[in-house]
């Protein structure tokens, strides 16, 4: 990923990235202060447009940023190389809990932009940075033995689909009340529950 903040020092990265995260996921793009973001990473004006355009061409390189850390995340881990669908969704939650150790409040941030797009633009806007790579994780290199016989394939992967999708629109409300490592752990919980309804007996 080629952006503004590749260029920046990795201590004054982070925490100017860090301190744009927890603003935007508070206070939402248009309400954001730079100036309160600068301030709390004791950087320049002149610092912040050597590097960017505008608070346009910096909330766009956030996303991009955020979505890559994640993506990068996941295939350095080998996550696809886990044949067990569900488990594969409950290691990429926890997964996400060490990277929220780095970065507090980058779901938060992400959460925030989710709900203020359709999800048709955020399913764009990350296969647009992150290529088929999503598409990939749902798909590929998945042990359908684990599945019960007695049904087939495709429904019991639209059952876990239509489950999640319920989940997320669950979770939706609960983005500003809970921390990310609450939802992960909610997530994963509902996934064993789901495990018992399309998995043999015993697996």
């Amino acid at each position: 990923m080629e952006n503004g903040f590749n260029h920046i020092e990795k201590e004054k990265r982070l925490n100017i990235i860090n301190n744009a995260f927890n603003e935007f996921s508070i206070q939402g793009y248009k309400r954001s202060s730079l100036n309160t973001i600068l301030k709390e990473s004791g950087l320049s004006k002149g610092f912040f447009y050597h590097h960017f355009k505008n608070k346009e061409e910096f909330y766009q390189s956030l996303l991009e940023y955020a979505i890559t850390v994640i993506a990068d995340k996941m295939q350095n881990v080998g996550l696809i190389e886990e044949k067990d669908f569900i488990k594969r969704l409950q290691d990429g939650a926890l997964h996400k809990i060490q990277v929220a150790k780095v970065y507090p409040s980058l779901f938060e941030f992400l959460a925030s932009h989710y709900l203020s797009v359709t999800p048709e633009e955020y399913t764009k806007l990350t296969e647009r940075i992150t290529g088929d790579m999503a598409t990939r994780m749902l798909t590929e290199n998945i042990d359908y033995s684990l599945f019960k016989d007695d049904v087939p394939i495709e429904v019991a992967m639209k059952v876990i689909h239509k489950y999640l999708g319920q989940v997320t629109i669950e979770l939706r409300n609960k983005v500003n009340i809970w921390t990310y490592k609450q939802i992960a752990e909610y997530y994963s919980n509902e996934l064993e529950d789901l495990k018992k309804v399309v998995y043999k007996k015993g697996v």
